[in-house]
């Protein structure tokens, strides 16, 4: 499972109807209008790198996104000791 937060900046007032079609899309498990550098971030989970991939790209088609970042969620690391 691969999981990340793909920060989105949106053209003027259309951060909400972004929020919206992003959170039908499938893998995204969340999608919030937030405030600062970005206007919208999702939080994602998809089966592996190549589906994220196809994701960004399907997010970054929406109609007013201009720009995305996106951070992957390093694993917890597990210590024998």
């Amino acid at each position: 499972m691969q999981r990340a937060y793909v920060f989105i900046n949106a053209e003027p007032g259309k951060l909400w109807q972004i929020a919206d079609v992003a959170s039908k899309l499938r893998g995204v498990r969340m999608a919030d209008a937030i405030t600062g550098e970005f206007d919208v971030v999702l939080y994602v989970e998809v089966e592996d790198i190549s589906q994220l991939s196809n994701l960004i790209g399907l997010v970054q088609n929406i109609k007013g996104v201009t720009r995305t970042h996106t951070s992957v969620v390093i694993p917890a690391r597990v210590d024998d000791g």
